[in-house]
């Protein structure tokens, strides 16, 4: 097939450049159009994390508030229960001369023992206390316990067998009665 154009060359020249202009304003218009829908999609997608980033900040401050209130009322629980063993010593029976007992207690004590807790229970002529503590050698265990033995303050020393097992580096616990002060 044959096609002729007729048209003179000049209005050939006008019509090729209208139809270029008006692919460039359409494509020129839908490069807007996209940008526009490509900005609203951005600012939608902007606004809803700062709105996610607004709640989960409320969160985080909600979730630091509770921790904190849990270590707070952990705390005041120790707390309490630190003033009520200070109020249950200080309520010690007159006879049981604190001062006396922990100066005999480090008398005794050899050079390669420490005690990691010191607890009194009960009240009056039964007050037993409960040591526990880590010794350098075995033999600084015997050596204590002959000393409670010997004592005026400590009467019916409990040594369990697992003090002995190891002869070094010994993890010990010891239990005793304070004997009655005249």
């Amino acid at each position: 097939m044959l096609r002729f154009n007729l048209l003179p060359q000049a209005f050939q020249e006008r019509l090729l450049f209208a139809q270029k202009i008006r692919r460039a304003s359409t494509s020129i218009k839908i490069f807007f159009g996209l940008l526009a829908t490509l900005s609203l999609f951005l600012i939608f997608t902007l606004v809803y994390l700062q709105k996610q980033d607004a709640l989960f900040s409320e969160e985080l401050a909600l979730i630091k508030g509770t921790q904190q209130n849990t270590t707070i009322i952990k705390i005041q629980r120790d707390i309490e229960h630190f003033n009520n063993e200070v109020k249950r010593l200080f309520s010690a029976p007159p006879s049981s001369n604190w001062s006396s007992i922990l100066i005999e207690l480090s008398t005794i004590t050899p050079q390669g023992m420490s005690f990691d807790s010191l607890s009194l229970e009960g009240k009056g002529r039964s007050e037993q206390v409960n040591l526990r503590g880590k010794a350098r050698r075995r033999e600084d265990i015997i050596q204590f316990e002959k000393a409670l033995r010997q004592s005026v303050f400590f009467s019916k020393i409990v040594s369990p067998l697992s003090n002995y097992q190891r002869a070094e580096n010994v993890t010990f616990q010891l239990s005793f009665t304070l004997k009655p002060l005249n």
